[in-house]
């Protein structure tokens, strides 16, 4: 059987032959625009707290369905591409060093990049740097590393872009054939932090370093991912998604739990980068406090109109 008429066995298909996608509700969080192209055997939901990314094999197991399918790549190899994981051709580092030190933008189109990223998403010139973020004209590059090795990236549409109503292109791209479950951003160093907190996006992950903060790409964590921080240093996790996240973290929390790994997930309005870094920095402190007791599940954290950051406790 080929993909697409298996697809449309389970789902309400609309295909575009053009470019080879089919168009159905993502199976794992309901949204509209997931997109699955049947040439490549890679999916993607568009929904920003869950960006599923599965290979065709990844989306027969969630479905538990195993027919053999006519795909012009085999299962086992949609997981991992063919090719090494290369960054878009036309993309550069957004910042070149100077041999005394100093830091520039590599280009025109950069230091807008750069200004942008500075104001809305709260990074240093040095995080830009040391994260090595790459830009093309419509997308900023994050390059994600296991073991020293590049084996994805996130491109993540430039937000303050203007695209035509009906036109716009995906906010994220991820590399072909790669699944974001596999991975946790930074893990190489992440690994042996006792207390390891994660956030949905990547730039917050940059932002926050400082407080063992990282990102598993989403509001979901994989059996993959579970397994990852069970075998490290990790002894607490606090998950601080985005907002309306709660039945996710709930079930990530009991998966950690049942790892062996103090888990619990924060409430919070908005994301991440709506509150200040103190008002994080208190949550995270708490948070693991809390979670190591085992007594709960999740914090409920409120703001008064003063800015002032006052916790609740939720069973």
């Amino acid at each position: 059987m080929d993909v697409l008429n298996w697809l449309k066995r389970r789902f309400k298909v609309s295909y575009r032959k053009k470019s080879g996608e089919a168009n159905f509700n993502c199976p794992k969080c309901g949204h509209d625009k997931f997109y699955f192209s049947v040439k490549k055997g890679v999916g993607y939901c568009q929904r920003a707290s869950c960006h599923w990314n599965p290979s065709l094999k990844d989306l027969q197991r969630h479905l538990n369905s195993y027919e053999d399918l006519d795909l012009e790549i085999s299962l086992e190899e949609t997981s991992l591409p063919k090719e090494p994981i290369r960054l878009p051709e036309d993309a550069v580092a957004l910042l070149d060093r100077f041999s005394e030190g100093g830091l520039a933008p590599h280009c025109g189109h950069c230091k807008d990049a750069i200004t942008k990223i500075s104001s809305d998403r709260k990074l240093c010139l040095e995080k830009i740097y040391n994260y090595r973020l790459y830009a093309t004209e419509n997308r900023i590059y994050i390059p994600v590393y296991d073991k020293g090795k590049l084996v994805n990236y996130v491109g993540r549409l430039k937000w303050w872009l203007k695209h035509p109503e009906g036109q716009e292109p995906l906010r994220y791209k991820y590399a072909p054939g790669v699944s974001t479950s596999n991975y946790i951003f930074d893990w190489d160093n992440a690994q042996y932090y006792k207390q390891l907190t994660l956030v949905e996006n990547t730039f917050n992950a940059i932002w926050l370093r400082e407080l063992n903060v990282t990102t598993n790409f989403g509001s979901y964590l994989s059996d993959e991912q579970i397994d990852l921080i069970s075998k490290s240093k990790v002894k607490s996790v606090l998950l601080i998604w985005d907002s309306h996240s709660e039945l996710n973290a709930e079930k990530s929390v009991d998966k950690l739990k049942n790892a062996g790994v103090a888990a619990l997930y924060a409430k919070i309005l908005g994301q991440p980068d709506q509150h200040t870094e103190e008002c994080i920095r208190r949550m995270v402190s708490l948070g693991h406090a809390m979670a190591v007791t085992g007594k709960i599940k999740s914090l409920n954290v409120s703001h008064l109109l003063d800015g002032e950051c006052k916790w609740q406790t939720i069973k």
